[in-house]
């Protein structure tokens, strides 16, 4: 019959919507998103150093702690894209399968398979055009701007040797004795 014709075209059309599909929607989206979450990474650490340098701080605990936030970020970053890959996926499967069920139902009422064909077509090429990403903004916080306000980078900054302590006793007598 014409409604069992009108079914078979919608599926014959719609099974390119498969599991290698929904992966490569996925894929693409975390192709996309790396590579910035990369270079916000590579191009804050590098600021950080720099910072570091600076502030006198390059070789503190304040270098270690900075650097491992800046890696959770990062790490939480990677999370989040495999998250919202994982959303793409979803979302596609989703809108797939309203829309098949759409095309099934009107397929019912209008047993017409040329037509039902035609729409099959049309949803199936819209479905199958990759979506455009949003821009991905600041992914991870840039720590080296806060750096002079950190109390371990005040505290050295305030030293004027950079020594942090003072071997010699300068007293009002200038004796220059090492103190012990």
């Amino acid at each position: 019959t014409a409604i069992t014709e009108g079914a078979g075209s919608i599926s014959s059309i719609f099974s390119q919507f498969n599991d290698d599909f929904y992966n490569k929607r996925g894929q693409d989206y975390t192709n996309y998103a790396m590579p910035e979450l990369d270079r916000q990474y590579q191009n804050q650490q590098r600021d950080l150093i720099a910072n570091l340098a600076r502030s006198g701080n390059l070789n503190s605990s304040l270098r270690g702690d900075l650097l491992a936030e800046l890696q959770r970020q990062y790490d939480t970053g990677k999370v989040g894209i495999a998250d919202k890959a994982n959303q793409m996926i979803q979302d596609a499967r989703s809108s797939v399968e309203s829309q098949r069920a759409s095309l099934l139902e009107s397929n019912s009422q209008l047993a017409d398979p040329g037509l039902v064909t035609a729409k099959a077509n049309a949803a199936a090429t819209s479905l199958g055009t990759s979506p455009t990403y949003a821009s991905l903004g600041e992914l991870i916080a840039n720590l080296a701007t806060n750096l002079s306000t950190t109390p371990k980078a005040a505290a050295s900054a305030g030293s004027s040797s950079g020594s942090g302590v003072n071997l010699y006793d300068t007293g009002t007598t200038g004796s220059g004795k090492i103190v012990a």
